[in-house]
């Protein structure tokens, strides 16, 4: 499992792609897997429902993003999941804060968010888990690349281990490179316009996102690495 602990936002999908192939990488395998894109204010650290679906704290719960999947198609909670490793809700709910705290504190270090916005991030988070009743429900779709492509969490996961990239599971869908980097074009824009005019972002650095994404998208190899 190499899910990246990424949070997956409105603007995470474009912004991820103008950071680097590797952040958009994991953004499409976590969208692909959550179908949710809600708004924040800065890419790398808005607000993800799946908070638990990170590597660390997976390995921490003793689970596998298979029985993630298998839990959420058998209607369980995450707690369910978790009481057959002896572990309460409580136990969960603190690892998961545990986690999330080393991951928040990390990026004040190295100056991806301020202090304060750190201090903020977290009690927001904290408050979320302590509320969350475990649920693995997926949320309203609006990243719609995966559905146009007929593509599955567990396509992402197979490709994975084999080695594959985006573009061989496309082309047995009948599509090609050029018309997948199309799509993914098609939605980023579609993103970064409804950021725009929820005031999010500015037009200028929406066209810079624009252009920044165009590039990445160009010379991206399909790889989910």
């Amino acid at each position: 499992m190499k899910r990246k602990s990424i949070q997956i936002t409105a603007l995470a999908f474009a912004v991820s792609i103008s950071l680097g192939s590797t952040g958009f990488a994991a953004t499409f395998k976590n969208t692909c897997a959550t179908g949710q894109m809600n708004h924040c204010h800065n890419g790398d650290h808005c607000k993800k429902h799946s908070f638990y679906e990170s590597e660390e704290i997976l390995i921490k719960l003793g689970l596998t993003e298979q029985d993630i999947i298998s839990g959420r198609e058998a209607n369980k909670t995450i707690f369910d999941l978790t009481k057959a490793k002896n572990l309460s809700e409580n136990q969960v709910r603190a690892i998961i804060i545990e986690q999330i705290t080393t991951s928040i504190n990390n990026k004040v270090i190295v100056g991806k968010m301020s202090k304060d916005e750190g201090t903020k991030d977290l009690e927001e988070k904290k408050l979320r888990i302590q509320n969350w009743d475990g649920s693995l429900k997926e949320e309203k779709r609006d990243f719609h690349i995966p559905q146009k492509l007929g593509i599955t969490e567990q396509d992402i996961i197979l490709a994975e281990r084999d080695n594959k990239t985006l573009f061989d599971l496309a082309k047995v869908k009948g599509f090609t490179p050029e018309q997948v980097k199309a799509m993914m074009m098609e939605e980023g824009t579609i993103l970064i316009n409804k950021a725009v005019e929820a005031g999010q972002l500015t037009k200028e650095k929406a066209n810079l996102i624009l252009t920044e994404m165009k590039s990445k998208v160009d010379g991206w190899d399909g790889s989910f690495k």
